[in-house]
C-alpha cells in the first residue's frame, strides 16, 4: 500500500508538469503573436486579416494562445521574415518546423518557397504539404532531361481526362 500513496503525488507532479508546459507554449505562442505584431506594425485587426480570421478569433488567440495551421504559419512567417528573420524563425520552430522548411532564409530558399506557395495556392494546399511533391516533380522532369522552358510548356497544356474505368 505505501507504494501506491507514493505513486499518486508522482503522478500529480507529471500531470501537473504537463498543464505548465501546455501554458508555457500557449504563452509562447501568445508572445510570438504580439512580437509579429510589432515588428509587422499591425494592429490585431489588421494580422487578422492577413490570416485570413476574423477579430474575435484573433483576440481569442492573443489572450490565449493557439498553434496556426500550416497555411497561416507560412503567411505569418513569411511577412515576419523580411522584418525580422529571427522571430520568423520562432514562429517556425514552435510549430515543429525550420525556415527551410517554409521556403525561407537564402535566395535560393526563398525562390523555391515562392515556388511552392505558388503550387499551394493553385491547388488551395499548405506548401509545406506540397514541398515533397513539388520536389519530386521537379527531379524526375530532370531524369527525364526536360528542360525548364518544355516542362512549362508541358504543364501549360491542359490535362487530357483518363477514360473511366468501366
Amino acid at each position: 500500500m505505501p507504494t501506491r500513496v507514493r505513486a499518486l503525488p508522482q503522478a500529480r507532479r507529471r500531470a501537473s508538469h504537463r498543464r505548465m508546459g501546455a501554458r508555457s507554449t500557449e504563452e509562447d505562442m501568445r508572445e510570438l503573436l504580439v512580437r509579429s505584431m510589432t515588428a509587422l506594425r499591425l494592429l490585431q485587426i489588421e494580422l487578422s486579416e492577413l490570416l485570413g480570421v476574423s477579430a474575435r478569433t484573433m483576440r481569442r488567440w492573443v489572450a490565449g494562445g493557439t498553434r496556426l495551421t500550416a497555411e497561416m504559419l507560412v503567411t505569418l512567417a513569411t511577412a515576419v521574415h523580411k522584418n525580422d528573420p529571427p522571430l520568423a524563425a520562432r514562429l517556425a520552430v514552435a510549430h515543429g518546423h525550420t525556415l527551410e522548411d517554409l521556403g525561407l532564409g537564402s535566395p535560393e530558399l526563398a525562390l523555391s518557397g515562392a515556388i511552392v506557395r505558388a503550387a499551394g495556392d493553385a491547388v488551395g494546399a499548405s506548401p509545406i504539404a506540397l514541398r515533397p511533391a513539388v520536389a519530386a516533380a521537379f527531379a524526375h522532369a530532370r531524369a527525364a532531361g526536360l528542360t525548364m522552358d518544355a516542362a512549362c510548356a508541358l504543364f501549360a497544356r491542359p490535362a487530357k481526362a483518363r477514360p473511366k474505368k468501366g
